[in-house]
C-alpha cells in the first residue's frame, strides 16, 4: 500500500446491520461466505444501468469506475459483530475517482453504517498504511477492535483472515494450480510426514495435525519456533519443537520487527543449535516429534 498514489485513494468503512443477523458470528460467515469485499469491488468497477420505462431505454445508473488495486481490513465491534475497512487506490484522482454512498449501500445492502473518505496528505496516508499494516487500527479505548471475539475462540479449524487484497486473491488461484501439478507426487515418510515431489519440503501429510482452535494456538504460542539459514549457494527453513525462550538463550540475536530474531551463523553457534535440538529429541522420542517440517532449497545462479 505505501506505494500507492494517495491522491487516488479511497477508504470506505463498512459495518452491518444488527436486526439482519441473529449475531455478529453470522455477519462474519455471511461476508465471509459471499465473498462480499471482492464482489463489491467488482460491481464498483462494472458499474450498472437499469431500464427506463418511460424513455425505453438502458440508462446508467452507476457508472464504470477503474480499480487500481484494494486492500481490505477486518476489526471487531464491541457486540462482536465485524467491520470492515476496504481502501482502493483509483484511476481517477479526487472527484472523479468518487465511489459514492449510495453506490456503496447497493451493493452492501445488509450495512448499517458505511463512510466513504479520501486521503487528505501524504502524512495522513503514510499514518493510515502505519495502522493498518503494522498494529492495526487502534486508538485509545479501542482495542477491542484487532481482538478475536469470543465465538471464534473454541471453535475448531476456524480461519479468520484479518486482510485480503487483489494481489492475495491472485496469489490463492496460483498456490490452486500449484496443487494440481504436484498432486501424485509427494513421498511418505514414517512418522506422518511427506515430501513434496517439487519443493522438497517435509511435512506433514494432511489429516495429520489435530485440529486447533484459536484458543489453543495462543496457549501453545511459543513451543515452536521457524528458523531459517541463508547460505552463498542455499536456503533452509523449518519448524521445530523447540520452545522460542529455549533457542533465545544459546542463539542470540538483533530483533527486527515483523522478521523475528537475526543473527550470524557460525560453526559453535551451529553445534549448540544442533545439541539443543538432540535434548529436545532425546524427550519427545524421535526427529519426527522435533521437526513440524522443514524445506531446502538450492539457489541456482
Amino acid at each position: 500500500m505505501k506505494d500507492w498514489d494517495w491522491k487516488r485513494v479511497r477508504h470506505v468503512t463498512l459495518s452491518f446491520d444488527p436486526g439482519e443477523f441473529k449475531n455478529g458470528r453470522e455477519a462474519w460467515e455471511h461476508a465471509n461466505d459471499h465473498k462480499s469485499i471482492a464482489g463489491l469491488v467488482r460491481n464498483i468497477e462494472r458499474g450498472k444501468k437499469v431500464w427506463d420505462k418511460e424513455k425505453k431505454k438502458w440508462v446508467v445508473l452507476y457508472p464504470p469506475l477503474k480499480v487500481r488495486d484494494w486492500k481490505w481490513f477486518l476489526e471487531w465491534h464491541q457486540n462482536d459483530f465485524p467491520h470492515y475497512h476496504l481502501f482502493l487506490e483509483m484511476e481517477d484522482e479526487g472527484k472523479a475517482g468518487m465511489i459514492g454512498e449510495d453506490r456503496i449501500h447497493h451493493y452492501w445492502r445488509k450495512g448499517r453504517w458505511i463512510n466513504e473518505d479520501y486521503i487528505k496528505s501524504e502524512e495522513h496516508w503514510k499514518n493510515q498504511t502505519g495502522y493498518f499494516e503494522k498494529t492495526g487500527y487502534f486508538a485509545k479505548d479501542k482495542e477491542h477492535q484487532g481482538r478475536l471475539p469470543d465465538w471464534a475462540m473454541d471453535v475448531p479449524g476456524l480461519k479468520i483472515r484479518r486482510g485480503g487484497s487483489k494481489a492475495h486473491k491472485r496469489e490463492e488461484w496460483g498456490a490452486d494450480l500449484a496443487e494440481e501439478k504436484t498432486e501424485g507426487k509427494e513421498k511418505q515418510l514414517p512418522g506422518g510426514l511427506m515430501i513434496d515431489g517439487d519443493t522438497g519440503e517435509v511435512r506433514e501429510l494432511p489429516g495429520s495435525e489435530k485440529v486447533k482452535t484459536y484458543r489453543g494456538r495462543l496457549e501453545a504460542c511459543g513451543e515452536c519456533t521457524r528458523i531459517r539459514v541463508y547460505g552463498k549457494n542455499c536456503y533452509a527453513e523449518g519448524v521445530f519443537n523447540v520452545p522460542y525462550s529455549d533457542l533465545k538463550k544459546v542463539v542470540p540475536g538483533v530483533y527486527k520487527e515483523g522478521q523475528g530474531y537475526e543473527f550470524e551463523m557460525s560453526e559453535k553457534l551451529l553445534a549448540d543449535l544442533f545439541d539443543l535440538v538432540r535434548s529436545v529429541q532425546v524427550l519427545r522420542g524421535g526427529f519426527s516429534d522435533v521437526m513440524k517440517h522443514f524445506r531446502f532449497t538450492e539457489l541456482r545462479r
